[in-house]
């Protein structure tokens, strides 16, 4: 018997112009770290980077979906034996390097204890352990980054030298939409609503939940309550001592002050609220559309809002006193819409809408909305965000809009972790 044998070798062959990037200024840059800057230039369908890091032995740099290590497309660079590796993580552990090395060394040095090197490689590589470096001008959040360094001959395990966050990679300037609306609106107030000294139990997991009225955080008469308002921009207030334990915020607005404990029912509780905001680490500010703001007073607003923080604390940690919470951006002038949140797909995460059990193993679930969407009361709705979260349940999620038998988007997560970011803003 004879066997016929076909053979693909793939050529993983850059495309680049050594000669032509290297007369290239770079025309962006972003202090990621007080010891590490990054600069950058994309131009013709490639990305070009310069690092320098304090260090001694190497550095790295990283575009990451879940906004961690885990399922992050790596470059790093090790200065003794001048080597550039194109890698990726699939968990909490050494980078490992890819099939195809797409990225170009173009200069490497140590100077003055620092590490300088400049990279290229382009903005889609079409291979599957990179990520395509998406157009993020119009993005809310930008790109997810990770970087380290370290003074070990070769990359190791970076301990305190590392540092993570979002940068907007495109565009000739970071957008700063807070300023933005700040100039087209001086009548935006800024309110901070923080649960002071609250304590965080020595227990790996904890919900942690309080009511604030609304108009006494703002400190507002009941003449100024009844004038209604609209939230045009959020963002979260963290505690330095205690930032790294706290994992993410949930926001549910109630119509009456008392966070509808006046229309609680017996034996169970207050009234559940509608979800109008969310924040998880690595997340900016969330910055409203210009036509359109959360109401907050008058007839139909929100009078308060419950707030539950999730606090992450594996090692048990005693004697934490968490100060964190909620800035708001605020304005009487309202806006021509009105902002809510859907939640679509099991809410809860019990599968109880299927009458199904999740499975030991790998296992597959599948959500259809029906005819929910088009019992909307508007003619159109705008969708101007989306937040894909599985809580601890799931390692991939992909959400389809169908418009008849057209699809209109489709978004997924493919490394989701929910201890780095609890959720994936697709853009």
């Amino acid at each position: 018997m004879r066997f016929l044998a076909i053979v693909f070798v793939l050529l993983c062959i850059p495309t680049v112009s050594l000669a032509a990037l290297n007369n290239i200024a770079f025309t962006r840059s972003q202090q990621l770290d007080s010891d590490f800057l990054l600069r950058w230039t994309i131009e013709d369908g490639q990305i070009r980077i310069g690092i320098e890091a304090t260090a001694a032995g190497w550095v790295g740099f990283g575009i990451t979906e879940a906004g961690g290590m885990k399922g992050a497309d790596i470059v790093y660079f090790e200065a003794g034996s001048g080597n550039l590796v194109d890698a990726h993580a699939l968990e909490y552990s050494m980078p490992l390097a890819d099939v195809c090395q797409d990225w170009v060394l173009l200069s490497g040095s140590k100077e003055g204890g620092k590490i300088i090197v400049e990279a290229t490689r382009p903005l889609r590589t079409d291979d599957n352990e990179d990520w395509e470096l998406a157009d993020d001008s119009e993005f809310q959040q930008g790109h997810a980054f990770i970087a380290a360094w370290g003074d070990s001959e070769t990359i190791s395990y970076h301990g305190a030298k590392r540092t993570s966050g979002r940068i907007q990679l495109f565009g000739s300037a970071p957008v700063d939409r807070l300023a933005l609306i700040r100039a087209a609106d001086s009548g935006i107030v800024e309110s901070d609503i923080l649960h002071t000294d609250n304590p965080i139990p020595a227990r790996p997991t904890t919900y942690h939940e309080w009511c604030v009225d609304l108009q006494e955080a703002v400190g507002f008469d009941d003449a100024a309550a009844a004038v209604p308002r609209h939230v045009v921009a959020y963002d979260a207030v963290l505690d330095p001592d205690t930032e790294p334990y706290v994992h993410h915020f949930v926001v549910y607005g109630h119509a009456s002050r008392d966070c509808g404990e006046s229309q609680s029912r017996p034996g169970m509780g207050a009234l559940p609220g509608a979800i109008v905001m969310g924040w998880a680490p690595g997340r900016q500010a969330m910055v409203m559309p210009p036509a359109a703001g959360l109401r907050i007073f008058g007839d139909e607003g929100y009078r308060s809002f419950v707030v539950q923080t999730h606090y992450n604390n594996p090692d048990r940690v005693s004697g934490l006193l968490d100060s964190s919470g909620l800035r708001l951006y605020h304005t009487q002038a309202l806006r021509q819409h009105d902002i809510g949140v859907m939640q679509i797909g099991d809410p809860v995460l019990y599968l109880a809408l299927i009458n199904q059990q999740v499975a030991s193993g790998w296992s597959k679930h599948s959500f259809e909305c029906g005819k929910m969407t088009s019992d909307f009361e508007a003619d159109e709705v705008t969708v101007f965000s989306r937040f894909l979260h599985m809580h601890a349940a799931g390692e991939r999620m992909e959400v389809v809009q169908m418009r008849g038998d057209q699809e209109v988007r489709r978004d997924s997560v493919e490394v989701y972790d929910f201890e780095q970011s609890g959720g994936d803003d697709p853009g």
